[in-house]
């Protein structure tokens, strides 16, 4: 991918982003996620995805979750936030893979999946950074969905 230009005091500033592409997955299905590696925040990221994919990733399924964490052995941006709680593409669904006690807080309105041994790909309700600086817990890799195959 070519850079990634995020706004920043006023001026547009050049981000170059690090991407993981398809995966094939279990028994030949494509995986339609893609792991963005640049720290980002949020709203950057749902921008990212939506410049050059679909959007952030949609979690509608227990299959849906197996796919993402079959990329991803960290934390990450994906599409649900909270107004109330719904997904970035705006589509319905009822599928949730909270840890155990989140959401936690009200002030707390975008979503990251753990993907760690000890987490195992559950979602925790984070604060979205709008500093162009990343403070480690404000800024975290993306998962991309897209409905487009490469050759």
């Amino acid at each position: 991918m070519g850079p990634f230009k995020t706004q920043h005091e006023g001026k547009m500033v050049n981000m170059n982003l690090n991407v993981t592409a398809f995966f094939t997955g279990a028994q030949g299905t494509t995986n339609p996620y893609i792991l963005i590696e640049t720290y980002l925040t949020w709203r950057e990221a749902q921008r990212y995805c939506r410049e050059n994919y679909t959007d952030l990733a949609s979690v509608r399924t227990q299959v849906d979750q197996q796919q993402m964490k079959s990329l991803v052995s960290s934390t990450v941006w994906i599409g649900l936030f909270r107004d109330p709680w719904q997904w970035s593409d705006r589509r319905n669904s009822s599928f949730r893979y909270w840890a155990p006690e989140k959401p936690d807080n009200g002030n707390e309105n975008c979503i990251v999946a753990w993907f760690t041994q000890t987490h195992s790909g559950t979602w925790d309700d984070q604060h979205e950074s709008s500093e162009f600086q990343c403070i480690y817990t404000k800024c975290r890799p993306a998962m991309c969905e897209t409905a487009l195959v490469p050759l």
